[in-house]
Order: C-alpha cells, then sequence, then structure tokens
C-alpha cells in the first residue's frame, strides 16, 4: 500500500549545499502548476492518504499556496513541506502557508551553530533563519521533523546538534547519510566520510533521544551491520517507505527504485540482518569499497524486538 505521494515541485534552491544530491542538469528541470495539480488528484484518486511536496526548495515557487490551496481541497491527512526553512522565518508566509493547508514541516538543517550550517549551506544567515523558521511554526504549534545530512564537518557533533535542537522542542529527527550524487560526489573530498566513522556519534545521538522517549527517529543509507554490529536491533533503519516520488524526471514507488541503487556484497549472505537491511548505496561502494562491512552472526535479539520502521 502506498502512503505517501511525494511531488518534486522543483530541483532549484536558494541554498547551495555542499552535499546537495542534485546535479547541475537537473536544476534546469521543474514540473509545472497543471502537472503537479494533476498529481495531487492521482493521489486522490489511488486512496493515498498522505502528500508531501519537495524539491529543491518548494517554497522559492511562487505558485506554491495556489498548488496547497488546491491539495486542501481533497483533505489528504496529511500535507507536508520539506524545506530549508528560509522562507519560513518570515511570519507572514508561515500564516498564508498554513491557512493554504500545509500542516508538517521537515526542515533540513545541518548543523548547532551558524558557522557549521552557513557553511554547509554556502548562504550566509542561513542558520539564523532556519531558527526562526522552527520558532514561528512551534509557536503556531504546528508539527516539525528536522533532516540532518551527515558529512565529514558534522558527524562529531550529531550528539550536540541532537541535544540543541531537543532544547528547542524538535522531537523527531531523520539522519541521513549522503548518497553521494550531485555536489556531494563533486565535493567528496571534502565532505565524505565513512559509515563506521559516523556510527558512534548516531549511536549516542540515538541513546539521547530515547533516553528522553523521542517521536519517531530514523536514519536513512546505512546498513545494519555498522549502526548495530552485535546482533540487537536497537536502532532503527528505514526499509520501506511505502512512497511514490513524482519528479520532474518522471515517478516511482521509491521502494522499487531503491533496488536499483542498493546493492549487496558476499559477506551479506552470511549476515543475520540479511533480510531486514537494504544494503549499500552503489555511489558508497565505488567511492569508500566495501572492507568495513563486516556481517553479524548471531542475533541477540527476537525478531518481535527487531521493528524497523516501515
Amino acid at each position: 500500500m502506498v502512503d505517501v505521494m511525494e511531488i518534486t515541485m522543483t530541483y532549484r534552491c536558494n541554498c547551495n549545499c555542499r552535499f546537495c544530491s542534485v546535479g547541475l542538469m537537473r536544476k534546469k528541470l521543474f514540473l509545472s502548476t497543471d502537472d503537479i495539480k494533476k498529481k495531487i488528484v492521482e493521489a486522490n484518486e489511488k486512496n493515498i492518504p498522505n502528500l508531501g511536496f519537495g524539491g529543491g526548495e518548494p517554497t522559492i515557487r511562487k505558485d506554491l499556496i495556489e498548488i496547497l490551496e488546491f491539495a486542501k481541497k481533497f483533505e489528504f491527512r496529511v500535507i507536508r513541506i520539506q524545506t530549508n526553512g528560509q522562507m519560513l522565518s518570515y511570519e507572514n508566509y508561515v500564516d498564508k502557508i498554513l491557512d493554504a493547508g500545509a500542516n508538517f514541516f521537515i526542515i533540513s538543517i545541518h548543523g548547532h551553530t551558524a558557522k557549521l550550517h552557513d557553511y554547509l549551506t554556502r548562504v550566509k544567515g542561513s542558520f539564523e533563519k532556519c531558527i526562526k523558521a522552527i520558532a514561528n511554526l512551534k509557536k503556531r504549534d504546528i508539527s516539525i521533523q528536522i533532516n540532518i545530512v551527515i558529512n565529514k564537518h558534522n558527524y562529531k557533533v550529531l550528539p550536540q546538534i541532537t541535544n540543541f535542537f531537543m532544547k528547542k522542542g524538535i522531537s523527531k529527527f531523520c539522519f541521513v547519510y549522503p548518497t553521494y550524487e550531485g555536489n556531494a560526489k563533486e565535493n567528496f573530498e571534502e565532505i565524505g566520510v565513512k559509515m563506521t566513522e559516523v556510527a558512534p556519534y548516531l549511536r549516542e545521538s540515538l541513546d539521547m533521544l530515547d533516553e528522553k522517549g523521542m517521536d519517531k527517529n530514523i536514519c536513512l543509507n546505512i546498513t545494519q551491520c555498522v549502526l548495530n554490529p552485535e546482533g540487537k536491533n536497537i536502532y532503527s533503519i528505514v526499509k520501506k517507505f511505502d512512497t511514490v516520488v513524482s519528479t520532474p524526471s518522471g515517478t516511482d514507488n521509491i521502494d522499487d527504485a531503491n533496488k536499483e541503487h542498493f546493492v549487496k556484497i558476499d559477506a551479506c549472505k552470511k549476515c543475520v540482518y540479511n533480510l531486514e537491511c537494504m544494503g549499500l548505496w552503489k555511489n558508497y561502494v565505488n567511492l569508500f569499497g566495501t572492507d568495513e562491512i563486516k556481517p553479524v552472526l548471531e542475533r541477540l535479539d527476537t525478531p518481535e524486538e527487531a521493528i524497523l520502521e516501515e
């Protein structure tokens, strides 16, 4: 069953993140207003309950309010915006976008200081605008998730980033290991970091969230053997998305598309998490190899305890 239709409205953006997976050629592509409305109608006809708008950066589109108002008529359970938060720093814009129908926001933020975040986005002042965006949404009691893209510049301070935003009232976190496409591939020498180097800091962050009883917190694009090497499935890794993504390049079921992007090696066959793990992103193998992949040979949890986020 498809739970979400995610519409990539444009690949254009008002930031230029060093790790962005969007290449220059794709930034020329976008969906027209009519194309997007047709996708919204399609989602409704297929009884898909949740609708998402992403990019690129959806809030730079002048027709976003019109599109949200159109979507609101169909009474989707959730109308979600994935954003870098820059436009949401303006209170009048926040009111317009909420009145139009948006009711959930995913904000991409990659550091706990202006120095770190602004360096990664390559836009001075972007951190302060993100902080203002969060305050504006929290003031209006709107649900927020933050996405943190893990890279060489921020992985050692993931616990500090997590703690900083918990204190800002954020309870939903998504830790995203990069796919090394677009800017991320071009800037690999600067931002690339192995999963095994990231794992201790990521586990510390997830432990912190668990101790505080925070909401759903997830990880993307990292293997089970790296995150759960002791055979205890303590940390959740998204395996199944139940999401259709409609982009200027076409429409795909993300679960089907991921089968083409992820690979497994012979060692994976020996791992107790083989059936529950998506494997390695192909670009990761090309850049880092597979030496750090060590199969987990004994399972210390039970299948009932090993509940993956789906």
